[in-house]
């Protein structure tokens, strides 16, 4: 008689666990079905910010041709500006 108490009493907590398992899973499945497509749309949004950050920033950088000003800092010289770095 005791033994089929501990086994019941087992039994009991392994059907518990079984549906905590069964609850987490489709709260797994919920997040990836309904939450997926916002965390992309979010990280194709920071993606493309940061390309865009990234291009100013190199067009900042990027030596300015033409402009009249000899940039040695921004890597203009007499072979790549010939009009901007002219020796006298």
């Amino acid at each position: 008689m005791e033994r089929t108490k501990y086994t019941d009493k087992l039994n009991t907590k392994r059907v518990i666990i079984f549906l905590i398992m069964i609850i987490i899973g489709m709260g797994v499945l919920f997040s990836l079905v309904y939450a997926s497509p916002a965390i992309k749309h979010d990280t194709e949004m920071t993606y493309l910010q940061s390309r865009q950050s990234i291009s100013k920033i190199m067009a900042e950088l990027a030596p300015k041709c033409g402009n009249g000003i000899c940039e040695l800092s921004k890597g203009e010289n007499t072979l790549n500006c010939p009009e901007d770095c002219y020796l006298p």
